[in-house]
């Protein structure tokens, strides 16, 4: 009876313990986000406003704002697995194959569904019925940088900048005119864009898929259509990078249009205050769990010592 009332009263104390941490370690999260902001509130404001795009020795490892717009003349970049060239900065192989998966996340409940999905599903049992997948896919996705870089104004932009760039709504779509030679290659059926592979592990045909079967497809950031950017990063060497030392976080900031420095600063606190505030609301979360299983902890205790 006796290791009965031990167990029962360990559990809660070991998820209090173990949000206790979590809170602990979230409230310094939080304090930390808005000590760095302020650290960092002075930097922005003082970012030097290029306003004519220009590089100036002067300044280089500093802090600089830039906006324009980006080009990316002479960017060309290949998929040779493929035989796909575009002219582009970007360009990224996507493969999907169709797959069973519980539509209702995990578990033996739920409902199976054939799905393209990007990685391997593990075979599993939905509703008493085993449900088989490949364990392997014959081709990986993957994404392709011109070797040329792409501009704003005189300056090139960072790896992690053009990333930030090509994450911006409408800078990345489909490529069309894919080539036949791709296809013949990789054993592949070219429809509409789209290469098709039928697998050995079901049936079917473009259109028509059924377990197995892989489509590759392919997408690029149309260079005219890069559109206007604010940048507020580090100039170094011609480039726009990361600014960063051990003080504070990396300013490393891509908007999407022409903005003011006060627009970029306020765009940049409310994002930083989003991120803090969420850290807060789940502390606070995780102080009343710890605070629940504390007294339910004291509550065995108590009941344990009147016996």
């Amino acid at each position: 009876m006796e290791n009965h009332w031990v167990k029962e009263a360990t559990k809660p104390i070991i998820i209090a313990v173990i949000c206790g941490l979590l809170t602990i370690f979230l409230l310094f999260l939080s304090i930390k986000a808005f000590m760095q902001w302020d650290n960092m509130q002075p930097l922005r404001e003082g970012a030097l406003v290029i306003s004519d795009g220009r590089v100036l020795p002067e300044n280089d490892g500093k802090l600089v704002l830039v906006s324009g717009r980006v080009t990316a003349e002479g960017c060309v970049v290949s998929d040779k697995d493929f035989d796909v060239t575009v002219e582009s900065p970007y360009l990224v192989r996507n493969v999907e194959m169709r797959q069973w998966r519980n539509s209702r996340g995990q578990g033996r409940n739920g409902i199976a569904e054939a799905v393209w999905w990007h990685t391997t599903i593990p075979s599993q049992e939905i509703n008493g019925q085993w449900y088989r997948n490949p364990g392997s896919m014959p081709f990986e996705g993957n994404a392709f940088y011109a070797d040329t870089p792409v501009m704003l104004g005189e300056f090139s932009l960072s790896r992690s900048l053009l990333e930030k760039l090509l994450r911006l709504p409408n800078r990345v779509a489909g490529v069309g005119g894919l080539m036949q030679s791709g296809a013949d290659k990789n054993g592949l059926e070219l429809v509409n864009d789209t290469y098709y592979l039928e697998s050995d592990f079901g049936w079917g045909f473009a259109g028509i898929m059924d377990i197995g079967d892989v489509r590759v497809y392919f997408e690029m950031a149309d260079p005219s259509k890069l559109g206007e950017i604010t940048v507020m990063a580090k100039q170094e060497n011609g480039m726009l990078t990361a600014y960063d030392n051990e003080d504070i976080s990396p300013i490393n900031v891509l908007c999407d249009g022409i903005m003011s420095k006060d627009e970029v600063v306020s765009a940049e606190k409310s994002t930083d205050n989003a991120g803090a505030v969420t850290a807060i609301c789940m502390t606070a979360v995780l102080a009343i769990i710890t605070t629940i299983f504390t007294r339910k902890t004291l509550a065995i205790k108590r009941k344990q010592a009147t016996r």
